[in-house]
């Protein structure tokens, strides 16, 4: 599996919020996208006809140290199993690999 980096924005890009960016281990892109849409659903409570795609954002390979946002980690080597936990619970019910992820955020200051 490669890794991506996939961007989406929900709902709340009508108020104006920044769009999420994940890092995932997908076959390929369309394999990845999906992975992100998943996990958007689930963790943001919204449908599927909510999310949009930002193409220009997304791509093959996880960003550069220094890239000037944060993103989620969702990637298989980033997580450790905790049974129970939401985010396994998450895993299992779309049949990612039963993981509690950890956050990759750039600090800055």
């Amino acid at each position: 599996m490669n890794t991506f980096t996939v961007t989406v924005a929900g709902r709340e890009r009508f108020d104006g919020e920044a769009p999420y960016t994940y890092v995932v281990n997908g076959v390929d892109i369309f394999d990845a996208i999906g992975r992100v849409f998943r996990i958007f659903c689930v963790e943001q409570e919204q449908d599927i006809a909510d999310i949009k795609l930002i193409g220009t954002e997304s791509f093959e390979g996880a960003p550069a140290p220094d890239c000037g946002f944060g993103w989620n980690d969702m990637r298989k080597e980033k997580c450790e199993r905790v049974p129970g936990h939401r985010r396994a619970r998450m895993a299992r019910d779309w049949r990612f690999e039963g993981i509690r992820c950890r956050y990759s955020w750039l600090h800055l200051g």
